[in-house]
């Protein structure tokens, strides 16, 4: 009787820790399969800096508003290709040169030479101007600087713009040293380099025009303006 009572028992015991093992179990498995669902279902990072085609913009600045300066970019790349003049920018660069040259021979100083900094300079100047936000120019540069508001700025020329600095030369008094400082940095004999830049916002053209070494210096005007000692003046011949 005993012998049964002892058989029961452990009968019993093994069927309770056999249970007892099987919930615990299924009760690890339910967890790892939330788990694994709650992975599957988790949303990706949202990011909303990319657009519809899934170009990044987050490196672009910002404007105030929060809009950003994409578009005004863009039309600034318009502006370069065929917004001002329906030329690459190199060639409207080598244009604005000529034309300084014109005004310089004229004027016994001697021909600029492009340089690749001073452009890249200028093009910062221009584009930071026109995007509202203009960059300080460093006092080892000279800038001539051509302003329009126009809705087309292909019927403007480089002629029209370095025209536009020369014509001041009208107003030039050698006793009044700042009678004309567009003109006087435009025929300056001791500036070599000259760098171009320009830039349109959609309503405003900006060219800018960088000299090295600068010019419109105190008391250098009579030995750097015009022929002679008495600083004369020639007019463009073309």
């Amino acid at each position: 009787m005993l012998f049964r009572w002892i058989s029961f028992f452990i009968i019993v015991s093994y069927l309770i820790i056999h249970i007892n093992a099987k919930a615990s179990n299924e009760t690890q498995v339910t967890t790892s399969n939330s788990t694994t669902n709650a992975t599957k279902v988790t949303p990706p990072h949202n990011d909303t800096s990319r657009d519809k085609e899934g170009e990044d913009h987050d490196s672009e600045p910002l404007k105030d508003g929060g809009s950003g300066t994409h578009e005004a970019h863009s039309q600034n790349i318009a502006a370069e290709t065929n917004g001002t003049h329906g030329i690459p920018i190199d060639q409207f660069q080598e244009m604005i040169l000529h034309e300084h040259n014109v005004h310089r021979l004229n004027n016994c100083a001697n021909a600029l030479q492009e340089d690749e900094d001073l452009h890249t300079k200028a093009m910062e100047r221009a584009h930071s101007l026109a995007n509202g936000k203009p960059m300080e120019l460093p006092n080892e540069y000279n800038e001539n600087m051509y302003e329009s508001k126009t809705g087309d700025p292909s019927n403007i020329t480089c002629a029209t713009i370095v025209e536009t600095w020369f014509n001041q030369s009208t107003k030039y008094d050698p006793a009044k040293e700042d009678s004309a400082l567009q003109f006087t940095q435009l025929v300056w004999k001791n500036s070599k380099k000259l760098g171009v830049g320009h830039a349109y916002n959609g309503q405003t053209l900006y060219v800018i025009v960088l000299y090295q070494p600068s010019g419109n210096l105190k008391g250098q005007f009579a030995a750097n303006v015009g022929c002679g000692s008495n600083g004369q003046l020639k007019k463009a011949n073309r």
